[in-house]
């Protein structure tokens, strides 16, 4: 017995890539535009509490409606996980960046940095072209910015980036700005 779909379904689902292609050139925009120093405890504990969150609302939703009988605890369990783990990809992640930089009032300090390493051709999953920056002497200390081409294209070792970082409404500090000093 095959099911045919009628013109609604079709433009729900149409509606629904739509959709989604949307959230994710939000999400691409939101980690460029509003880029985290580093990765820190507050991006991992905000998004773990989504993941959680959003299992928990799905397992209820779900278990409301089927009450774990027709297909089992296990299953009843794992498809919110996944979508919870999907969704905080595509809508928890960039919320996190959007929310701790639009809310952030705290004062910006400026950090100069200087170029270790260019990576001016790499290209997929989203990204492109990256200026590796190191903090003075201190080689542990290092930043990835992505930047246009052109500066990065432009810029030299050893010359000095200056980062404009303020501290994050949710507690992880980001880049508002940047300028790359003349050269030598």
């Amino acid at each position: 017995m095959t099911r045919s779909l009628d013109r609604g379904s079709w433009l729900a689902a149409a509606g629904l890539i739509v959709l989604m292609l949307a959230v994710y050139a939000v999400a691409v925009w939101s980690m460029h535009r509003f880029p985290l120093l580093r990765w820190d405890a507050s991006l991992g504990y905000a998004l773990a509490l989504c993941i959680v969150v959003t299992w928990a609302a799905g397992w209820l939703l779900k278990w409301r409606r089927e009450l774990l009988a027709t297909r089992g605890l296990l299953r009843s369990l794992t498809d919110p996980l996944a979508i919870a783990l999907i969704a905080t990809l595509v809508v928890g992640n960039p919320l996190y960046h959007i929310l701790n930089a639009t809310l952030d009032w705290g004062p910006i300090s400026r950090v100069a940095y200087l170029v270790e390493q260019r990576d001016c051709f790499r290209v997929g999953k989203g990204r492109g072209p990256q200026l590796i920056l190191r903090r003075g002497s201190n080689r542990d200390e290092r930043v990835r910015l992505d930047v246009p081409k052109r500066v990065c294209e432009d810029a030299e070792q050893e010359q000095e980036v200056i980062l404009e970082v303020k501290p994050g409404f949710l507690g992880s500090p980001w880049v508002a700005r940047y300028a790359v000093q003349p050269g030598r």
